[in-house]
């Protein structure tokens, strides 16, 4: 992803493409690829180096969507990203077209003395 939009507190890493928090937390992230035509999209989302979802696109003989989104609880320090290795993904997209997307906010800032029970 080479073009950040808003990137309060800097956690997210253009270069690498980690978003480290540093306030722990609940975040949302949401996640949309867009396969080139007849191609596939499969993109999947880790916290801390564990597999939490994915996504897939394909439609044949033209662009194939697809998303997903996650909340996770997090602590300072702890890494959000996407992976794309794994698999034979052909994205779509283009200096001034941005079909593909990565996203993550807070939705509530966690005491670490006092967790959430539940």
């Amino acid at each position: 992803f080479d073009r950040v939009y808003v990137n309060l507190g800097q956690d997210f890493n253009v270069n690498t493409g980690v978003f480290t928090a540093s306030v722990g937390g609940i975040y949302a992230f949401h996640y949309h690829a867009l396969a080139q035509q007849g191609q596939e999209a499969w993109v999947e989302l880790y916290h801390n180096y564990i597999y939490v979802n994915s996504l897939y696109g394909h439609t044949s003989g033209s662009y194939g969507p697809g998303s997903n989104s996650a909340v996770l609880e997090l602590v300072a320090g702890d890494t959000v990203y996407l992976d794309i290795k794994h698999h034979d993904s052909f994205l779509y997209g283009g200096g001034d077209e941005v079909y593909s997307t990565f996203s993550g906010y807070l939705l509530s800032p966690i005491d670490s003395h006092h967790p959430v029970v539940g």
